[in-house]
């Protein structure tokens, strides 16, 4: 600073006495009317003077405070700090080391017990022997500053932005000396690259600094933890200038402040020339001061006012503000002016105005500026640029709105939690996830929200993501307000302060509950459709080895038949022959069995009242039942009739109920078996184990339930495939023969299960009323046929088609027994040239079904195109319905099932030719 200049054209004083007292009264006016304290104090730390703007920093007159040590206005904190450091300080003064002033952030003490956060700039001061007389200082309110500084502490990463808004050059330290960040001025100022520096040793860099000054400070404030402030010239090329440096230590190493101070070391020189005797008070304010007389001409100001205006102090003096402001802006200073002389009070202002076009904030106080006779000559004025605290602050305000929209508006749930797992905040697409109200969350554990199975998960996982910082795709299931389960992952990483402690954690929620039905619903077709080509290749094994079996049977048992008419027979042969011939019959049971799991069997179809079927012989299903099971008849007394077969569904009970008494095993136990009539919608029929659906509309349901030790889902899901089992031994064929039969039916099957909690197997049968129309027409077609009469004049000539050679040959010998002629055909082309050829002796086709090159109802419709009324009986081992679905049109006269025996073919043969005579 040049120190405040006195215009020629005032009177000067005529005397040295008044020439001291008009300084000094100039020197008072400036003092007591600056915010900020200087004070003076003894070696001991006694004060011996203070401003009396510590009233409005501290609430204290100054003659309060005149003879107090200066640890009265100090907290404990800062008192131990002033023990720490005080040693250090005589010890460097006694030595005589060069002492830099000592810059410290405290908390003091006010009058009425309330704190203040101030910052201290202390120097010692020496007489002109050089004799230390104590120290003098200054004390600045950084309240709002040190406030500012923890918001911004408190801020995200993405405030660090403002660090390359500020004026002064900065970077920062870790404590290897390794350079963290360097902003752009900083660049500017030395002239290097950031890329070049970030991320290197900082004097390996700068080697010309290694071993200064620059280092001392560095490495002290990093071993000591403190706050350090110098100022120094630097006389090595290219950096040769004069620096203020500001060290502050952090958590993990300094951040460093420095300005180019050339210019203004140059301007405080003048400065000191001329005002030396409150220099030392004044030259580490950063105010702007000046002196106007009642008409706001200025009478002086200090280098730094001047250096706003880009002009010298002596350049200002003698002029107004017109000469340096727009017409409007001089204006208002003019009236500021002389509203603070007219009332003789203090004006304090925060105003905006225009310098090289661009807007600046200013704080100022201007106090009336008083003659030795106590008469207002004009105006005193400090004031400060405080543009960049108001952009700081603007710019944290601006980056919170946009944080705070892009949170709000965001479609991704965002919430983040304290360090016990309490909500400090949600945003509003979380809360329309879950359909909470924020005040039902903000407070509330997050275990709370969370599925009764989910929340010992999360009290393990949540100390995990503390201490690794981060987590990705953690799923978890959720209880929305309508208490409805919703699957979600969440993203998340723990916010810390720049000291590296816990602040909150930041978590994105997405509701992936559709994406997981989807995936499942994919899995279960994936799983069907493989269930069903295995399922399908095992009814094509099932079937075809069912047929051939029947083949191979047939042949047995009608020799074995044939055998047994032979009257001259010896009774053990005859014996041993009809003990060949039961096994023969149980073999074709099981061969039967196999072809109703495939469910293409449905041999003997009618109306069927349920209950009765049940009802009939109890006592066949009690013998399903062990001793130690109990079980229970619950059948509706009144039940629309259904399309089935009653051999077959009787195999279905008993297979069922076999089931369920061995899932019980050797422990008391019941099993309920229960009838009634429901109505089932589409949504409910998929639930169906078969992959064939029924129509929606009415069933007759069969359902039953047992105590057992029930089924977990790898189970469940095995429980109709043929050969499992979970008995030590057996085929496992008998739930396999129940989904067959259910699929025969046309009807559906629905398993509930649970491991420990029994099962519920409830069968679905379509109402009559509602029978699938194929299987009708299939099971009514025999009596649809009208029989012919005719009078047999003679023998009847059958053809016999039969590509098996020991089928055929078995079924000539059946048929001349029984008094017919026969003409034999291997295969389907055969036959229909034979049948041309012989036209008019041929009475009766009996056509096997399942034929290489042409099969039985290829055949057929070769045989109608000649004929339209010939008689045709099929032979096959497969199913009535099955096999007339292959003729859209007319159909055989009859149909035989592999293996028939003679009283069967006699019946169908007396039946279609209705033999006479």
């Amino acid at each position: 600073m040049t120190g405040l200049k006195t215009s020629e054209e005032n009177r000067l004083p005529e005397t040295a006495e008044e020439t001291l007292r008009a300084s000094e009264e100039k020197y008072r006016l400036i003092t007591e009317n600056m915010r900020d304290v200087m004070w003076q104090t003894t070696p001991d730390l006694v004060i011996t003077y203070v401003t009396p703007s510590v009233n409005k920093l501290l609430g204290y007159q100054p003659d309060d405070l005149v003879g107090q040590h200066l640890t009265h206005v100090l907290t404990s904190a800062g008192q131990e700090l002033l023990r720490e450091r005080y040693p250090d300080i005589m010890r460097r003064l006694e030595e005589h080391k060069a002492f830099d002033s000592e810059v410290s952030i405290v908390e003091q003490i006010r009058k009425d017990g309330t704190t203040v956060w101030t910052e201290v700039v202390s120097t010692p001061v020496f007489d002109g022997a050089g004799q230390f007389m104590g120290f003098q200082g200054v004390t600045r309110d950084v309240s709002k500053r040190k406030e500012d500084k923890d918001t911004l502490r408190a801020s995200e990463e993405k405030y660090r932005n403002l660090v390359e808004s500020i004026s002064d050059a900065f970077f920062s330290l870790d404590e290897n000396m390794v350079v963290t960040y360097f902003n752009q001025e900083a660049s500017n100022v030395l002239g290097r690259r950031r890329e070049e520096i970030i991320g290197h040793r900082l004097f390996e860099v700068f080697p010309e600094a290694s071993g200064s000054i620059f280092e001392e400070h560095y490495t002290r404030a990093l071993k000591e933890k403190i706050a350090l402030s110098f100022e120094t010239y630097f006389e090595i090329q290219p950096y040769a200038n004069w620096y203020h440096v500001r060290v502050y230590p952090q958590s993990e190493g300094i951040s460093v402040f420095f300005q180019l101070i050339t210019e203004r070391k140059k301007a405080e020189d003048a400065l000191r020339e001329s005002e030396e005797r409150y220099r030392s008070l004044v030259e580490h304010l950063p105010q702007r001061i000046f002196i106007k007389d009642r008409n706001s001409v200025y009478l002086s100001c200090n280098e730094n006012y001047a250096s706003d205006l880009e002009i010298t102090p002596e350049q200002i003096v003698d002029k107004d503000d017109f000469a340096f402001h727009p017409p409007e802006l001089a204006d208002a200073y003019r009236a500021s002016d002389q509203a603070c002389m007219a009332t003789g009070m203090a004006i304090d202002t925060a105003s905006p105005y225009q310098h090289d076009g661009q807007e600046r904030w200013v704080h100022s106080v201007k106090v009336p500026y008083h003659n030795s006779q106590g008469q207002i000559i004009g105006v005193l004025g400090i004031f400060e640029d405080i543009t960049e605290r108001k952009r700081a602050e603007e710019a944290l305000q601006e980056s919170e709105k946009r944080f705070r929209l892009f949170y709000e508006k965001n479609p991704l749930g965002y919430q983040s939690l304290n360090a016990d797992g309490l909500f400090l905040e949600v945003n509003q697409a979380w809360l329309d996830t879950l359909g909470y109200e924020r005040s039902e969350v903000i407070g509330k554990w997050f275990g709370d929200f969370l599925a009764p199975e989910n929340v010992e998960l999360f009290r393990q996982r949540f100390p995990r993501f503390l201490e690794l910082g981060e987590v990705h795709d953690v799923e978890f299931v959720m209880i929305n307000k309508s208490g409805i389960r919703v699957i979600v992952t969440f993203d998340g990483k723990i916010g810390y302060d720049q000291e590296g402690r816990f602040v909150q954690t930041h978590c994105v929620l997405t509701d992936v509950t559709e994406r997981k039905r989807l995936e499942e619903e994919r899995l279960e077709m994936e799983r069907k459709l493989l269930h069903a080509q295995k399922i399908e290749s095992l009814n094509m094994m099932a079937g075809g080895i069912a047929h051939d079996f029947n083949n191979q049977l047939a042949i047995v048992l009608g020799n074995l038949e044939l055998a047994l008419f032979d009257r001259g027979l010896d009774p053990e042969v005859r014996l041993s022959i009809e003990n060949a011939v039961k096994a023969a019959k149980r073999s074709a049971e099981l061969s039967h069995q196999m072809q109703i799991y495939t469910g293409n069997t449905l041999h003997h179809s009618v109306d069927l009242d349920l209950k009765e079927l049940l009802t009939e012989k109890p006592s066949l299903l009690k013998l399903c039942i062990s001793k130690d099971v109990t079980l229970n008849l619950d059948i509706y007394r009144t039940l629309p009739a259904i399309k089935g077969d009653a051999d077959q569904l009787q195999r279905l009970v008993m297979n069922i109920l076999v089931n369920a008494s061995e899932a019980i095993g050797n422990q008391n136990g019941a099993v309920t078996l229960r009838t009634g009539v429901m109505d089932c919608d589409e949504a409910y029929l998929r639930r169906s184990r078969l992959e064939e659906m029924p129509a929606p509309g009415r069933f007759v349901f069969l359902e039953v339930t047992d105590t057992g030790c029930g089924m977990d889902a790898e189970t469940e899901q095995k429980l109709f495939d043929p050969f499992f089992t979970t008995k030590f031994w057996g085929r496992g064929l008998g739930m396999a023969e129940v989904i067959g039969i259910v699929k025969s039916h046309h009807g559906a099957i629905i398993i509930d299960s649970e491991a420990g909690e029994g099962t519920t197997i409830r069968v679905l049968f379509p109402a009559s009323e509602k029978a699938h129309a194929l299987s009708a027409r299939a099971m009514n077609m025999v009596e649809s046929v009208v029989a012919e009469q005719v009078t047999v004049i003679g023998r009847k000539t059958i053809l016999v088609v039969e590509d098996e050679s020991g089928l055929r040959d078995l079924g000539v010998k059946r048929l001349e027994h029984l008094g017919y002629r026969t003409i034999v055909a291997g295969d389907g082309k055969e036959c229909i040239n034979v049948f041309r050829e012989r036209l008019n002796e041929i009475d009766l086709v009996m056509l096997d079904y399942k034929m290489p090159k042409m099969d039985g109802a290829e055949v057929f419709e070769e045989l109608i195109r000649i004929k339209p009324d010939v008689k045709v009986i099929l032979c096959s081992g497969y199913a009535e319905d099955v096999v007339m679905r292959s003729f859209p049109g007319q159909l055989p006269a009859g149909v035989l099932h592999k293996p028939y025996n003679m009283e069967s073919l006699k019946g169908e043969l007396d039946r279609v030719l209705v033999t006479t005579g």
